[in-house]
């Protein structure tokens, strides 16, 4: 029943819908500030309460304080498209407020549709409204495409570890992530408008090794249904509940800055999926293994009830306590405790978001792809100098991606800091031009620096 006149008539109604919404009285949701408040999302991989495995003991409570933010502030379940693995999918459910239901079985959005096309995003809503928006990953850009992907989201910024210094790994290579306070703070310092931050951890990301340098801070107890011990999965879980232990400390410095921070500033927090155990819905406490928790935790006061929630209605739950209704994804999610007609809406508009005819948007797409500047500030050389068979490049905002190229020709390159790059030369016997470029661990050139012109023999730059 797809038609031009159906999709007109569903605008309609929904229109009508909105102005009866704001017509009656709505819960005291304030800001005491006249700035609108900065937003972050922040998706933590693979992350849960443990608490909620059952046959698992632990020394002390692994989350303690994820325990605590679930006691104080607004929280419930996060049902999500995803177990195991997906992150992007939950990722996608989340930014577009669509359902991957509608979806072929199996699909991740950010290999077909979403490298093809832009859609309405909070990203886009946030940004008719005078926000700034940068996202945060600690893991390579090109992962799931988000490199290419994000574009099409409409965000401002994308900052990925090829862009990321003082970054940790953990033993089977994933970043950590207490990392990422110092980023979110330096995208909350390097913009002027109110920042929207969507923020991608890393650190809980599976396999679990099942032998691993036993820094415990948690002993984890494991009661077997089948009345064994077996050792490797005991060991594995020791792994993640350790890693979860970190990531609960990296939560309490993150809201503990943020609380300082002299702006109104609201942080949403979930697991994006369970773990990639062995998991049935009979092992966990809630019951389901499609169900993750969030929290909103705020530095000013907010009223919200606890709530569960789908994944897909997180971002129109989020903008509806800001006063943010545009975007007619969001105005549908925010009427469907009234509207008899969601579920066909719903169904209807995404179709014809993906469709050629477009028809919601008047037959073409007002979303403009976003020329997302990458990490936060350039790379630069601003100096060289040749000491005892080395070349040492002085510059600002280099990384551990950063490789010093002789023209065409990659370097061994050394990091030492963020100003510093070391290469090891024997002998240079003519001029050569030297930059720096910012690669992908797939050796992707995301940035190239000035080209300076250097004579080892005279020590001279040009």
């Amino acid at each position: 029943e797809y038609n031009k006149e159906l999709v007109e008539e569903s605008l309609v109604e929904l229109d009508n819908l909105i102005k009866l919404l704001n017509s009656t009285p709505v819960s005291d949701i304030t800001v005491n500030s006249d700035k609108q408040p900065n937003v972050i999302f922040l998706q933590l991989e693979s992350f849960m309460d443990p608490n909620h495995i059952l046959n698992l003991e632990f020394s002390e409570n692994p989350v303690p304080y994820f325990t605590y933010l679930k006691e104080n502030y607004p929280s419930g379940s996060l049902y999500v498209p995803s177990f195991g693995a997906g992150t992007a999918n939950v990722e996608f459910e989340i930014m577009t407020g669509l359902n991957l239901n509608y979806f072929g079985a199996g699909e991740y959005p950010y290999t077909t549709v979403m490298l093809r096309q832009t859609t309405e995003t909070i990203v886009y809503n946030l940004k008719e409204n005078g926000y700034y928006s940068t996202i945060i990953h600690n893991n390579r850009a090109t992962f799931y495409n988000r490199d290419k992907v994000f574009k099409n989201m409409g965000y401002d910024r994308f900052v990925s570890a090829e862009f990321i210094t003082n970054l940790e790994y953990t033993q089977v290579g994933w970043a950590k992530d207490a990392v990422l306070t110092q980023e979110i703070l330096k995208a909350l310092n390097t913009s002027n408008e109110a920042d929207f931050i969507y923020t991608i951890s890393v650190q809980p990301h599976g396999q679990y090794v099942d032998e691993f340098d036993r820094i415990e801070n948690i002993v984890v107890n494991c009661d077997f249904k089948d009345d064994t011990v077996d050792e490797e999965l005991l060991s594995q879980y020791t792994y993640y509940i350790n890693q979860l232990y970190e990531v609960d400390l990296f939560l309490k410095d993150l809201t503990e800055q943020l609380n300082n921070y002299n702006e109104p500033t609201m942080l949403v927090l979930y697991g994006d999926h369970l773990p990639n155990f062995d998991f049935e819905d009979e092992d966990l406490l809630l019951g389901d293994k499609y169900q993750s928790e969030y929290v909103v935790w705020t530095n000013y006061d907010i009223n919200l009830e606890d709530k569960d929630i789908h994944t897909y209605h997180l971002s129109s739950y989020v903008l509806e306590s800001i006063g943010c209704q545009n975007g007619i994804i969001n105005k549908l999610h925010q009427t469907r405790h009234i509207n008899d007609s969601y579920e066909e809406m719903y169904q209807l508009f995404e179709y014809d978001i993906f469709s050629n005819d477009k028809f919601l948007w008047g037959g073409s797409n007002p979303y403009i792809k976003s020329d997302t500047k990458i990490g936060y500030e350039d790379v630069v050389i601003t100096s060289i100098t040749y000491e005892c068979g080395a070349m040492i490049i002085h510059g600002e905002n280099f990384t551990q991606s950063s490789k010093v190229y002789f023209g065409n020709h990659k370097q061994d390159t050394m990091y030492k800091d963020k100003n510093t790059l070391i290469v090891q030369v024997d002998d240079i016997n003519s001029i050569i031009n030297i930059c720096v470029k910012q690669l992908s661990n797939q050796n992707e050139v995301y940035f190239t620096t000035n080209v300076i012109e250097y004579n080892v023999k005279g020590k001279s730059i040009k």
